[in-house]
């Protein structure tokens, strides 16, 4: 669908111009919600096998892919996990979960602005926050946000409305969990809470 109306773009006039971009625009966002749907569907039925991930690794790689969009869009993304931040997750998930955080955390911060995403330990968890210095939500908005298909009125968190259904899905999956906490100066802290995990030394002969 998307190819066709591409294929239209060139064919059409500016008058049609506009009408074709939404037309782009909803089949992309129609796509992101089948495969949310089907994302989704995995997480439910599917055998889960945490392991132990380089939790520095994977932000540092997200962030690394991330970070084009980001200063297209005149936000600085940032990412900071100390070396050695190992966590029990099925490989994949994290990247999931960061991948869909990151794309809301972009969508609600204004050009001029900054988006980080780092890692800490705490007594009991491994935790990944990805904060915004967007408009921010109100509390009840935060914890409805991980209701299948709400959507943000306002603040451009979870374009499909299933994003944070499969990121809350997944981590509890895993024995985690993800909240949505308000962040200094009024944007939202995604926090993700994963078990802590640790690398097996190398073995000696």
């Amino acid at each position: 669908g998307r190819l066709r109306l591409e294929n239209l773009e060139g064919e059409a006039g500016p008058a049609a111009a506009a009408d074709l971009e939404a037309a782009q625009a909803e089949v992309d966002r129609l796509g992101r919600l089948v495969d949310g749907l089907l994302a989704l569907a995995r997480a439910d039925r599917g055998a889960r096998a945490p392991a132990p991930v380089d939790v520095a690794a994977v932000v540092a790689e997200r962030v690394g892919t991330w970070e084009a969009l980001a200063a297209e869009q005149d936000v600085a993304l940032t990412g900071h996990a100390p070396p050695g931040t190992v966590a029990l997750v099925t490989p994949g998930t994290l990247e999931q979960v960061l991948d869909n955080l990151i794309e809301n955390a972009l969508e609600a911060t204004p050009a001029g602005r900054g988006v980080q995403v780092r890692a800490v330990r705490t007594p009991a968890w491994v935790e990944v926050h990805v904060t915004d210095q967007g408009p921010g939500l109100a509390p009840e908005e935060r914890e409805r946000a991980f209701d299948r298909f709400w959507r943000s009125p306002t603040a451009g968190w979870d374009g499909t409305g299933l994003g944070l259904a499969i990121v809350r899905r997944l981590l509890r999956a895993d024995g985690g969990d993800a909240e949505l906490a308000e962040a200094p100066g009024g944007g939202v802290d995604a926090v993700v809470r994963l078990r802590p995990g640790r690398h097996d030394p190398p073995r000696t002969l």
